[in-house]
């Protein structure tokens, strides 16, 4: 089969959990004879809007897209003629059998339409709250959750201009009409996709409470992992070593960890950070400032190829974002590793971490309970041993891959029919 997939931006320029799952399922599906290409984003007023670039990163085709960040209005942010232009030649030049959309940023929603039109098989994977967020995050400006999941929220789009101009009261209305009207088209658009792809429940139930989803097959797939299953660790005593992996953001909630290692005072901790974030951006500064007389060490950025070494060097991987997380790479990469994971209680993330038996579970932004879990694991290390051992199970990317080629096939079969096919054991709702 010929199988596009379509994001928002890829690898080696951005490293996130959608760009490093996009790639490492290329090459899984490359590796069952399949012809596979990325078409991607890039943000880059030096070039000329709607550009088409072929390339190609560590084996993989790519399909760049120039564009602008420009714009004169907010319904231009999932309105956009000439996405939807750009698009539709890719199509035309590309015929691919499959369309997969790993993320709708920078395209929008008309292009799923686009693609059902020109007769491919169409399978969405909701890797955050786009959709539902513009911000993707379903955080408010100061760091609060959305409530209702956006649905009566438009602090995502407050900070994007009106054409025509609007304060006060009207801006208001006209914000809370906008923020209805993108919700429309993004549940317009997935309903047209053969197959949504969920990688964890708690985001299915999020977008089905939203009134998204109704009448499409929804597939609870995890992304899968790649690299060797490590043996468990043991732990005797002594200095823990703690790991942060992921984008500095605050939505990721670094500064809660570093935080919580001051509240250790003297204790034999120290604290690895891997990972990067925008150029010079005023929360990386944050960090190091909060870091500042603390054993903390900033990596930078990783290669996402060869995460092995990270762990190797860390005892603990601590996740304590402030966002609703999904399935993260980070989480199933430190089981993977066999280490084990403290981690904020929220999101999709329980799934995976179960507080006292694989990881420790924390509230949302509370450092004081996060260093409670580091304080129990220096006194007890057989808490740590037991912890590690009854990891969660995984699955590899490439059976991953084995279960999406069947979906493919399944829907390349009648790609125009409005109808899904007859249910198959397919259907089951089943955590990978």
């Amino acid at each position: 089969m010929k199988i596009l997939q379509v994001l928002h931006a890829a690898l080696p320029e951005h490293v996130g959990g959608t760009e490093v799952h996009a790639h490492q399922l290329a090459h899984a599906l490359q590796k069952r004879k399949h012809d596979v290409a990325c078409l991607f984003t890039t943000l880059d007023h030096a070039r000329a809007a709607g550009a088409i670039v072929d390339g190609g990163f560590d084996g993989v085709r790519t399909i760049e897209r120039v564009r602008h960040a420009d714009i004169a209005d907010v319904h231009e942010r999932w309105i956009d003629p000439r996405a939807d232009q750009d698009f539709a030649s890719v199509l035309e030049r590309e015929r691919p059998d499959v369309v997969h959309f790993q993320h709708l940023a920078g395209w929008g929603p008309r292009c799923i339409a686009s693609a059902r039109e020109h007769g491919c098989a169409v399978v969405v994977t909701l890797h955050d709250y786009h959709a539902l967020c513009d911000r993707g995050t379903l955080l408010r400006a100061d760091g609060e959750l959305c409530p209702r999941a956006g649905a009566e929220c438009t602090d995502c789009l407050a900070r994007h201009p009106l054409d025509p101009p609007a304060e006060g009261a009207e801006r208001t209305l006209r914000l809370a009409a906008a923020q209805k009207e993108r919700r429309a088209h993004f549940q317009r658009a997935l309903a047209q996709a053969h197959a949504v792809i969920a990688p964890s429940r708690f985001l299915a139930r999020t977008f089905t409470q939203a009134g998204f989803l109704s009448g499409v097959l929804v597939e609870i797939l995890s992304p899968g992992t790649v690299g060797p299953l490590h043996k468990p660790r043991a732990r005797k005593g002594g200095r823990l070593r703690l790991g942060f992996v992921g984008k500095l953001d605050p939505a990721k909630g670094c500064h809660v960890l570093i935080d919580a290692l001051r509240l250790l005072a003297r204790a034999p901790v120290e604290l690895a950070v891997h990972g990067g974030g925008d150029a010079g951006s005023d929360y990386a500064k944050e960090l190091e400032r909060r870091a500042a007389g603390l054993p903390v060490v900033f990596h930078g950025r990783f290669d996402p190829r060869a995460v092995d070494p990270i762990y190797a060097g860390i005892d603990v991987m601590v996740a304590p974002s402030l966002a609703f997380e999904n399935h993260p790479l980070s989480v199933q990469d430190a089981f993977r590793n066999g280490v084990p994971v403290v981690a904020s209680e929220l999101g999709g993330v329980s799934e995976l971490v179960q507080d006292g038996i694989n990881g420790l579970l924390f509230p949302r932004g509370d450092a004081r309970a996060l260093a409670r879990c580091v304080e129990a694991l220096l006194a007890d290390p057989s808490l740590y041993n037991r912890l590690t051992r009854d990891r969660p199970p995984l699955v590899s990317v490439d059976s991953v891959a084995e279960r999406l080629e069947r979906l493919y096939a399944r829907f390349r079969a009648a790609p125009q029919s409005r109808e899904h096919p007859p249910a198959s054991p397919l259907d089951r709702e089943v955590q990978a």
